[in-house]
């Protein structure tokens, strides 16, 4: 009897060669997809404080104003260092407070802006604009901020 195999008795090279590249494009498209979602993940996690800043910035400003002490003007907050740097300029309003035990990343910053105008022909209606903005270096896909925007009376009822 003959052997049919006679010249084929394992895996030769080029093979190897082939399945070894198919197996680092594999690896390489599941490498993407984990830094994509990651990247993702992060930008969702900013976008949530944020929104949080923003609605806890009006409710700030309807505090005052339920008070009676609302007023126009501007005011910036800048949170930075994972929470431990926080930075404010422009008008503050008696109730106003730093925000704390916020976990952004090192390497974040997040802008809190909150406008207060006087409607125009109204004595004691405001418009209360309340905007978050991030930056996080080397993520530059999505979303780069939030806005939340109401009217409130001075004093509200």
């Amino acid at each position: 009897m003959k052997n049919r195999h006679k010249g084929r008795r394992g895996t030769t090279l080029a093979e190897l060669l082939i399945a070894t590249v198919f197996t680092a494009a594999a690896a390489a498209s599941i490498l993407g997809a984990t830094t994509f979602a990651g990247k993702r993940s992060q930008i969702s996690q900013k976008r949530s404080i944020g929104f949080a800043l923003a609605m806890d910035s009006i409710e700030m400003a309807r505090a005052a104003a339920k008070a009676g002490v609302l007023s126009a003007g501007t005011r910036h907050v800048t949170i930075s260092r994972n929470g431990s740097t926080v930075t404010t300029a422009g008008t503050a309003l008696p109730s106003d407070r730093n925000p704390s035990g916020i976990s952004i990343g090192a390497e974040a910053q997040l802008h809190l802006t909150r406008e207060i105008s006087l409607e125009p022909g109204t004595t004691d209606l405001y418009r209360v604009k309340a905007s978050v903005s991030w930056n996080t270096f080397g993520v530059t896909t999505g979303p780069e901020g939030v806005q939340i925007e109401t009217l409130m009376r001075n004093p509200c009822d």
